[in-house]
């Protein structure tokens, strides 16, 4: 009877622990926001790093809504695009941003970039779209509001000929805050002359996956679990 007992108490320690590992983590390895798909009739603008004349970003708005703030692992834009055998991209992660101010650096990087075809084609621009992704990151965000750009590296422009557009979107399917709805996104292209200019009123279909940090009452709630049972399984 005894050992039943024993047996019984693991049992609802371990079962306990499962539980509350699955209320803390619930939202860990997803996805944390959004902006939404390519939008109805297409639309979109020039999003490139280019090796002879420099830069084109379109940055876009995001918060941190989650009280402990977010661990990210990857970040993309989705993109028309006239080339493939695209296998990196620039990235940068702003915080305070406004029309003419480039606000603070909180991440950036020229990384790995996969590209995957979203089985959608831009019939405003007239190129298939892809997906532009760097993973492997791990990036602590607090909460707040900030600012992303994913541009691919394109190689050398010539001829006026630029060769990716990240996609217009009016929100359709996003995820968190805000829903590609608010039209507050910023354009940098110093070679066609805009200096964090407003991004023609559109949003752009772009997002970022990781973890949400588990809150500090969650983690004391977890580690005064494991304390009891060390304790009783001593007593034991």
């Amino acid at each position: 009877m005894e050992k039943i007992m024993k047996t019984n108490f693991f049992l609802v320690y371990v079962c306990g622990g499962f539980v509350l590992a699955a209320v803390c983590s619930a939202r860990a390895d997803t996805v944390l926001w959004y902006n939404g798909d390519l939008r109805s009739g297409g639309g979109g603008t020039v999003n490139e790093q280019t090796s002879n004349v420099g830069v084109s970003f379109i940055y876009d708005k995001f918060t941190v809504t989650d009280p402990a703030g977010w661990i990210v692992d990857r970040l993309w834009s989705n993109d028309a695009m006239q080339l493939t055998g695209i296998s990196q991209a620039s990235w940068y992660i702003r915080s305070g941003m406004s029309v003419g101010n480039g606000g603070a650096v909180v991440s950036s990087g020229i990384g790995f970039a996969t590209q995957t075809p979203t089985g959608r084609v831009n019939p405003a621009i007239g190129f298939t779209e892809y997906s532009i992704q760097i993973s492997g990151l791990n990036i602590y965000l607090s909460p707040g509001t900030y600012w992303l750009s994913v541009a691919p590296l394109v190689g050398s422009e010539s001829g006026g000929m630029l060769k990716s557009y990240v996609s217009a979107t009016s929100g359709a399917n996003a995820v968190g805050t805000p829903p590609g709805n608010d039209a507050n996104s910023l354009f940098y292209s110093p070679w066609l002359g805009y200096n964090y200019a407003p991004a023609f009123e559109n949003d752009y279909s772009m997002g970022i996956a990781g973890s949400v940090v588990p809150e500090p009452s969650c983690a004391l709630l977890m580690a005064g679990g494991v304390l009891v049972f060390v304790i009783r399984r001593r007593r034991a």
